[in-house]
């Protein structure tokens, strides 16, 4: 079980939360490529972003990524999920 007031990013985190990412990324990457070119970081940061998660139903990844940027920062947290999970 992953601690959900500091979640350490680990393997365990990644398995919590990549289904939903690539699940949401899979929703919105063809409107993505229209804006251009895209990179992984900027394919993540579309799907992190406007609460995507959370309206797409992944409310339990949208709450854990919550906490872990309250624990690590936002820009700590999207770094590491662009090392280890590839949308583009």
């Amino acid at each position: 079980m992953i601690n959900t007031e500091k979640p350490l990013m680990n393997a365990e985190f990644i398995q919590a939360v990549s289904h939903a990412i690539h699940s949401v990324w899979g929703d919105i990457a063809q409107d993505a490529w229209e804006l251009g070119e895209m990179n992984n970081a900027g394919a993540l940061e579309l799907v992190l972003d406007a609460d995507r998660l959370q309206t797409g139903g992944y409310k339990e990844a949208a709450d854990l990524l919550e906490a872990a940027y309250k624990a690590w920062t936002y820009k700590t947290v999207a770094r590491y999920l662009n090392r280890q999970i590839k949308l583009v």
